[in-house]
């Protein structure tokens, strides 16, 4: 069994790989930040973590991620909120993450992401 620890555990990513991965027999634990997004990441299988990757710091993840074999960074500002937020989550949510999963002794982070990110918004189709 591998515990894993997913930020952004409440999105659609984040809830298809909560369903994976406890369905597997592993343990999974899940940042949330609305109150309503507990129970759903519960029957998903994984133990909820209340906590808001914009306003908490490396410390408190690396407390977080205490005992976690593997973090994946599935957390996205989506476009909402502007250029403000997507740099607070996609930029500095990110590197604070990854600072704390290094301070926390975290063998594995595995980012999910969409490349080129210069490209968001753009319609090439």
């Amino acid at each position: 069994m591998v515990h894993v620890f997913i930020i952004g555990g409440a999105g659609k990513i984040g809830q298809r790989l909560c369903r994976i991965l406890s369905g597997r027999g592993h343990a999974v634990r899940a940042l949330y930040r609305k109150p309503e997004q507990q129970a759903l990441l519960g029957e998903l299988g994984a133990e909820p973590v209340s906590g808001s990757l914009t306003e908490l710091d490396a410390a408190a993840l690396a407390m977080h991620f205490a005992g976690s074999d593997t973090v994946v960074f599935t957390a996205g500002a989506g476009g909402k909120g502007g250029q403000e937020m997507t740099n607070a989550v996609d930029g500095e949510g990110l590197k604070k993450s990854v600072a704390a999963a290094l301070s926390a002794g975290v063998s594995r982070f595995l980012l999910v992401s969409a490349f080129p990110e210069s490209a968001r918004g753009e319609n090439h189709f």
